[in-house]
């Protein structure tokens, strides 16, 4: 599953690497688009679809997944505890759950966040790996793998430059 899948780039690259994959985001427009689109490109209506789904209602879709990707979605939710409950009970045992989001402690993420998820704007800074810790490991989920450009040294040489 792609939670908020945007411009379906992300279900398509997990469509051309032989997966099965489900796209849900609360915007029909975005959903007929890249329903029409895909479709134009050829893609199996049964491997690749996009759905219209809230992620607070996650629980309607009674299916389970290898893999969840959540890329640049979770800093925009106000309930992310409750978000990633619903990721780890839709996960099949020995599955991944895909998390990318803004690193916190980057200057330019600092402060701009706003308190109505409606907006479309950040809730939150972002995270780091112990908020993660702190979120995921209570849950059940085990970070297993690290990466990205915002560690603490390079938010310092950003900051310094």
């Amino acid at each position: 599953m792609d939670a908020v899948f945007g411009n379906g780039a992300l279900s398509y690259a997990a469509y051309q690497r032989g997966n099965r994959v489900l796209g849900v985001t609360m915007e029909p427009g975005q959903v007929k688009k890249d329903n029409e689109y895909f479709s134009f490109l050829g893609t199996d209506p049964d491997r690749l679809k996009f759905e219209v789904c809230n992620l607070y209602d996650l629980p309607r879709i009674k299916q389970t997944f290898d893999q969840i990707i959540c890329s640049e979605t979770l800093e925009h939710i106000t309930m992310d505890k409750p978000m990633v409950q619903h990721f780890y009970n839709m996960l099949r045992e020995e599955a991944v759950l895909h998390l990318c989001c803004p690193y916190s402690e980057r200057s330019g993420n600092k402060g701009r966040v706003c308190n109505d998820e409606s907006v479309g704007w950040h809730v939150r800074d972002g995270y780091t790996l112990e908020s993660y810790r702190a979120l995921l490991e209570p849950i059940g989920f085990r970070i297993v793998k690290s990466a990205g450009f915002g560690s603490p040294l390079l938010v310092k040489l950003t900051n310094v430059i």
